[in-house]
């Protein structure tokens, strides 16, 4: 099976990013787009945890905290992995920050990836029990920016939320999480910068983004 990597960076001049199995030290360099995103496509018999460096001459960065680890889904020929750099001391501060949080009971089905979709799960268990986890952004299907068209997402494998929409080929969404109160009204904005989505390479790809946290300070 085909599977592309990509990850937004924003690189030091002369600085290459490359993916690095955690299996057997395999490397690849990767490429980078305008938008900072960069990306390497590979042959993937069975899934193998992985982690990111940045290049630099002699000098070597490497992610903090734990491996990504390649989730795999039957009945696709391709698939697209959408990662976030691992820091951490920020993998500690939300540890800390959920460690009381409860378990919330939810009447709905898990979602799985589908073709020519974007499939994005984000880590959030701090959402309240009357309040519910949505996304919005650039683009019809994610409402254009306005909070009352955004997308509610599914908590059936909470502390995971979980969202499924149409991404077509070569288009670039943006996109925030906002918190909604289950009657309707805005909690509050995801803070920072937008995260950034790109096009599949074919209408059969499935996108997937699965190691996103909600910040502390939302």
């Amino acid at each position: 099976m085909k599977v592309t990597f990509s990850i937004h960076y924003i690189a030091a001049p002369d600085e290459t990013l490359h993916l690095v199995s955690c299996n057997n030290a395999a490397e690849w360099p990767m490429k980078c787009s305008p938008d900072n995103m960069w990306e390497v496509t590979i042959t993937v018999k069975e899934p193998f945890p992985y982690r990111y460096c940045a290049k630099c001459g002699a000098n070597i960065r490497w992610e903090e905290g734990e491996a990504h680890n390649m989730a795999y889904f039957e009945g696709f020929n391709r698939l697209r992995f959408v990662d976030a750099w691992h820091e951490l001391d920020e993998s500690r501060l939300m540890n800390n920050w959920f460690e009381n949080s409860k378990k919330r009971e939810c009447a709905v089905l898990p979602l799985t990836p589908k073709p020519g979709n974007a499939f994005l799960q984000v880590y959030a268990p701090g959402i309240g029990q009357h309040q519910e986890l949505c996304v919005v952004g650039s683009g019809s299907t994610l409402g254009y920016w306005d909070v009352d068209k955004a997308i509610s997402m599914n908590c059936a494998d909470f502390p995971y939320w979980t969202a499924v929409f149409p991404l077509h080929q070569g288009e670039r969404v943006e996109y925030k999480f906002v918190i909604k109160a289950l009657t309707g009204e805005l909690v509050a904005w995801e803070p920072g910068n937008n995260h950034l989505l790109l096009g599949s390479l074919t209408a059969r790809e499935a996108t997937v983004v699965s190691d996103l946290v909600l910040k502390q300070q939302f």
